[in-house]
């Protein structure tokens, strides 16, 4: 499957980039592995410095970020600096409010004492769509990466120069190699990826269908899956 860029008013394919083999996915997934075991022992302040620069760079180039969306999905420009804006905005929020919302909490137990930790897992896999490129990538990957987590988002086919572009973000503000790893492999493959040990959960934005089959390996593969299923049913105002 090929990851292809088409005008959505022309139809015509500006370019195209062929789905990466196993080699290079094993490769990537190692690589998140190793990262874990180390931005799982950053510190709120260390993990915070990264992802600011997220949110600064994003609205600095936000003209540039705008445009890949309105050439690939069809957004008005407007829109599309709207939706960056949002996204740069998410990053900045979980930088201010991640470690409150993370801290422990203390119990009070009949005898003796108790709380409750929130800990990092691992690699999260996050199964992306086309018509928020931005948005969605950022409520997934934001409060999971401030939280110590790695991501590994499987993006639409339809949207491959924006899913380079957020890459790039990441390469650019100097993230550690592993914590944001770019996925252009096709659906087929998600099963496999599922029973990866190195996946520990995956996040889904597509459609019922998608939704039903992702969750039902996730649960063969006990493995954690948070689902936003959209529909299009049609309904009448009176």
């Amino acid at each position: 499957m090929a990851y292809k860029t088409v005008n959505p008013f022309t139809g015509e394919v500006i370019t195209s980039f062929a789905e990466i083999h196993q080699q290079a996915l094993d490769g990537k997934l190692q690589k998140a592995a190793a990262c874990f075991e180390t931005w799982r022992n950053k510190s709120f302040d260390d993990r915070k410095k990264v992802v600011q620069k997220i949110a600064y760079l994003m609205r600095e180039r936000s003209d540039e970020l705008a445009a890949l969306i309105t050439l690939e999905m069809g957004k008005r420009i407007k829109e599309s600096k709207g939706e960056v804006e949002l996204s740069a905005s998410i990053y900045e929020y979980y930088t201010t409010h991640a470690e409150r919302f993370l801290a422990d909490e203390q119990l009070a137990p009949g005898k003796g004492a108790a709380y409750t930790s929130k800990e990092p897992i691992g690699a999260l896999l996050g199964i992306e769509p086309w018509n928020y490129p931005y948005y969605r990538v950022a409520r997934f990957a934001a409060p999971n990466i401030m939280a110590g987590n790695c991501v590994v988002p499987k993006h639409a086919s339809n949207v491959p120069q924006r899913a380079l572009a957020i890459q790039k973000l990441f390469d650019d503000v100097g993230a550690p190699e592993g914590l944001h790893s770019n996925l252009f492999i096709s659906s087929e493959k998600i099963n496999d990826l599922l029973a990866d040990p190195i996946i520990k959960s995956v996040s889904l934005t597509a459609s019922e269908g998608a939704g039903a089959s992702v969750a039902a390996a996730a649960g063969k593969n006990l493995k954690k899956s948070v689902l936003e299923l959209g529909g299009s049913d049609p309904f009448i105002i009176l």
